[in-house]
């Protein structure tokens, strides 16, 4: 229906081609009469009259706070979508109307991030944010079209994980450093799960049982358990001892983790290594071992399997069975 009734009014809907119109009223009767209207305006090339028209404009500022307070603001990124909101309108400027932002205006958007250094990752991700943005501020009637959106290919590039020389490595150092013990029991159980950072510094005793680690927060909304290893079953018993299920296996601060994990790559001379590589490491030995995709998947929690199978090239046994087939 192209008249729908929210609360105690009445909203009209009119589409042609990729424009799209909405005004609300009072009454269904008001509705079909703007309805009528707009399809006739349309039909002979008059503009369309919108809430843009008759109340106002939104900004970027303002657009970009609605679409914040709408989707994001109590999701568990809000404070990575916040932080894109505030860069998109820092550079974009904050007072720029939203229905003067063009293919050309993101088009150089885009030039200038990359010109910056940005990646063609994070250039996407501000991009999305402004299309979240611009596509929200249609929906509430103060844009009638929307610019192409230039994405950028991206590169998985080359996946860097941990060998067992570095791995001894860097436990050897956080043990020998005075206080950074727990970061080898962190960096030890984020090779042997896979678990996000963010996964790990949420993780309490009461999610430890029956041998495997349940994840209940997590970034595709997918909670998962993890059966443990046995050097971190017995790592997080002593760990765990004398604490309530309600307490956190890990008390360090992002900030001490950055901190400690640098200071470890200068060191050491693991200047390309972050910790996200633990997942990496994680998923590219289980892959190497033999442990199908889908399972793969499972143990990591992703939602779309296109993005484990990313790891897929590593099962050298797989491409060599099929070649052998060749040989028969």
């Amino acid at each position: 229906m192209s008249i729908k009734q929210r609360g105690k009014s009445w909203e009209a809907y009119v589409r042609k081609g990729r424009d799209r119109y909405r005004k609300s009223f009072k009454s269904r009767a008001e509705a079909e009469s703007w309805e009528a209207m707009a399809k006739y305006h349309m039909s002979i090339g008059m503009p369309i009259e919108t809430k843009a028209a008759s109340q106002g404009e939104w900004t970027l500022r303002k657009a970009g706070d609605e679409t914040y307070k709408t989707y994001w603001a109590n999701g568990r990124s809000r404070k990575v979508m916040l932080y894109n909101v505030n860069m998109v309108c820092d550079h974009l400027g904050s007072k720029t109307l939203v229905s003067s932002i063009n293919t050309e205006t993101l088009t150089k958007y885009m030039l200038d991030s990359r010109a910056s250094g940005k990646k063609n990752s994070t250039i996407n991700r501000r991009l999305c944010c402004i299309s979240k943005i611009l596509h929200h501020a249609q929906d509430c009637g103060y844009l009638t079209s929307l610019p192409k959106i230039p994405l950028q290919q991206e590169d998985n590039g080359k996946i860097r994980w941990i060998t067992e020389r570095e791995e001894s490595d860097i436990r050897n150092h956080f043990v020998a450093v005075g206080g950074a013990i727990q970061m080898a029991q962190l960096f030890t159980v984020a090779v042997d799960t896979g678990m996000r950072r963010s996964e790990l510094l949420n993780l309490r005793v009461g999610d430890i049982s029956l041998g495997k680690l349940h994840i209940w927060e997590t970034k595709a909304n997918l909670p998962r358990s993890i059966p443990m290893t046995k050097r971190i079953d017995g790592q997080l018993s002593v760990m765990m001892y004398d604490k309530k299920s309600t307490d956190h296996i890990f008390t360090l601060k992002v900030h001490q983790i950055r901190s400690a994990w640098d200071r470890m790559k200068n060191t050491l001379g693991l200047h390309d290594l972050r910790f996200h590589d633990c997942r990496h490491t994680f998923a590219s030995r289980l892959v190497q071992r033999g442990v199908p995709i889908p399972e793969v998947q499972e143990l990591l929690g992703h939602r779309d399997i296109q993005m484990t199978m990313r790891y897929s090239h590593l099962a050298p046994q797989n491409l060599r069975s099929a070649i052998d087939k060749l040989e028969a």
